[in-house]
């Protein structure tokens, strides 16, 4: 639950902040990588049997995170070579930053999910 709360309060920018970052509306602008959407089938190094999937639409800042038949809803953030899906609700929480650039990934799991793990990511398309 702290993580939560952590990446919660660490996701929220100041307004001053928001507005230097997003201009004066203080609105979210949708980035290059958002507008063309992204379509990932990723695999732990842990775990070579871990695969999941995390699926944007082209302009959406809401996707989706599936694994093991499940899928949940996820925010969408993007940085200079990264795209982020965030989770958070029903005790528990996922951070999941793929680099572009390179197709490696993190990810961070907490409440209910405690744990974290890396490995790579491939481009399946939007």
């Amino acid at each position: 639950m702290k993580r939560a709360i952590f990446l919660l309060l660490a996701l929220t920018p100041s307004s001053i902040y928001a507005q230097a970052e997003h201009g004066e509306s203080g609105e979210h602008q949708i980035t290059d990588m958002l507008t063309i959407g992204h379509h990932y089938e990723c695999i732990s190094e842990k775990d070579l049997s871990h695969v999941f999937t995390v699926h944007q639409n082209a302009g959406e800042e809401i996707g989706t995170y599936a694994m093991n038949g499940e899928e949940k809803e996820v925010m969408i953030f993007s940085g200079l070579d990264t795209v982020s899906y965030v989770y958070i609700k029903d005790n528990s929480s996922i951070n999941l930053t793929v680099h572009t650039d390179s197709g490696k990934f993190e990810v961070s799991y907490g409440g209910d999910l405690f744990g974290e793990e890396h490995g790579t990511c491939t481009l399946l398309g939007s």
